[in-house]
């Protein structure tokens, strides 16, 4: 920890997350379009978000619960 005074290093989450993100993703975009590099980005930030779902979902015992009415007046 080092003693009380010392500067210590804080990382925000979005930090802590985005390390996390290039560790299971790679770090490196494949794709030369500004647009298609955005899309990239983008895709795997879902990709990231649905393996955290999935993970929280087996860790606490949660059964997904799909509903298969259509329309809102359903919900």
């Amino acid at each position: 920890m080092g003693s009380p005074g010392s500067p210590r290093r804080i990382e925000s989450v979005g930090a802590i997350r985005l390390k996390a993100l290039k560790r299971k993703f790679g770090e490196n975009i494949r794709l030369k379009n500004r647009v298609a590099q955005v899309n990239e980005v983008l895709c795997k930030l879902i990709a990231y978000n649905l393996t955290v779902v999935v993970h929280e979902m087996f860790e606490n015992g949660i059964a997904p619960a799909f509903s298969t009415a259509r329309g809102s007046d359903q919900l």
